[in-house]
């Protein structure tokens, strides 16, 4: 019943989505701008992305198959990390978990990834004629008939931790501020072997961690 859950979850991966607030995307246009060795293709959907649709749909399909940290700098991520169950061998185990760890999207959060688990997981435990506990709310019960048993899904640790917040990027102040401040150390390095001609792009790694 388990490695039905866990088939489930990895056959229904999240779609990563390019947003033009975002960190992931502002980088990219610098790319588009300044970065010599990016294809003619991806360079033209980038910057075309800015102001068409159908161009940001057909960047978000070229990265994600000619990049493979597409998914995990434009979406949530999962990876079913601990499996636990049984303590015998010729005994079926009682009780059977697993731990999926996510990195959340920083345009997502903590509820809407317990509301997209929970869609996902209920037909599995309607098939199986499970009960389903969602964080802490019934979803599916099989009061009237036998049940098979319970499915619960929980917080594994209680330390869920919503998207960090995204500082302020472009012509902002801050950002101004230390951008200028990198550019000129660099600038006056007296270090040998680089191009002391420097541009500075926003970048943020989705190290949150949270949720099964």
């Amino acid at each position: 019943m388990l490695a039905h859950v866990i088939k489930q979850l990895e056959d229904t991966p999240h779609v990563a989505h390019l947003n033009r607030s975002g960190i992931y995307y502002n980088l990219l246009q610098c790319q588009a701008a300044h970065d010599p060795g990016l294809s003619p293709r991806l360079r033209e959907l980038i910057q075309r992305s800015l102001k068409s649709h159908l161009a940001l749909s057909a960047l978000e399909a070229e990265l994600a198959k000619s990049d493979r940290l597409f998914g995990a700098l434009a979406g949530t991520t999962q990876a079913a990390d601990v499996i636990r169950g049984g303590v015998k061998t010729n005994a079926l185990p009682e009780h059977a978990e697993v731990i999926v760890n996510h990195r959340i999207d920083i345009h997502s959060s903590v509820g809407a990834l317990k509301k997209r688990i929970t869609a996902v997981v209920q037909p599995v435990a309607s098939r199986l004629g499970l009960d389903l506990d969602a964080f802490g709310e019934t979803v599916v019960s099989n009061a009237g008939q036998e049940s098979a048993g319970q499915l619960k899904i929980s917080d594994a640790f209680g330390t869920a931790l919503e998207p960090a917040p995204i500082t302020p990027m472009g012509d902002s102040g801050p950002f101004k501020l230390l951008s200028g401040t990198i550019i000129g150390v660099l600038g006056a390095s007296n270090r040998t072997g680089y191009d002391k001609k420097t541009f500075i792009a926003p970048g943020m790694s989705t190290g949150n961690t949270g949720i099964s």
